[in-house]
């Protein structure tokens, strides 16, 4: 890693493991969040954590708009746009889930570094430069 991302989109995993401050998100991952200038999340992150947590795949250790309201606090959460929705569209289909085919799309658009452990995500040539991941 070794520098400051003055932009950074976080996937939304990501964004689960810095709130709740666990899971597998190393001090310099959290270091590079906490540095970052400006640190953002795609609208559709919101949607895909609360189909998680109707689905019981993740457990929040609040109800769930008390987490949302929290985790939303200090994070830009950036709305879906006619152009996100057209570049995810155009994205090659390294990645078939529409959920991180709209964050990757945001991150590019937004000028964003982007912070995601998603093995799939090293596949888009679009981030390189871009990506942060658990390596």
């Amino acid at each position: 890693m070794g520098y400051v991302a003055v932009n950074l989109l976080l996937d939304t995993h990501i964004w689960l493991w810095w709130i709740n401050q666990n899971g597998p998100l190393t001090n310099q991952h959290r270091e590079t969040i906490a540095q970052a200038e400006q640190v953002f999340i795609s609208s559709i992150s919101c949607w895909e954590l609360v189909m998680l947590y109707q689905r019981q795949r993740i457990e929040l250790d609040l109800p769930l708009q008390d987490w949302l309201s929290i985790a939303l606090r200090d994070i830009v959460c950036l709305p879906l746009t006619a152009e996100i929705a057209m570049r995810a569209a155009l994205l090659d289909f390294q990645h078939r889930d529409p959920a991180d085919r709209f964050i990757i799309a945001t991150a590019l658009l937004a000028d964003c570094q982007i912070m995601s452990f998603d093995g799939q995500f090293k596949f888009y040539a679009e981030l390189d430069n871009r990506l942060i991941g658990n390596h």
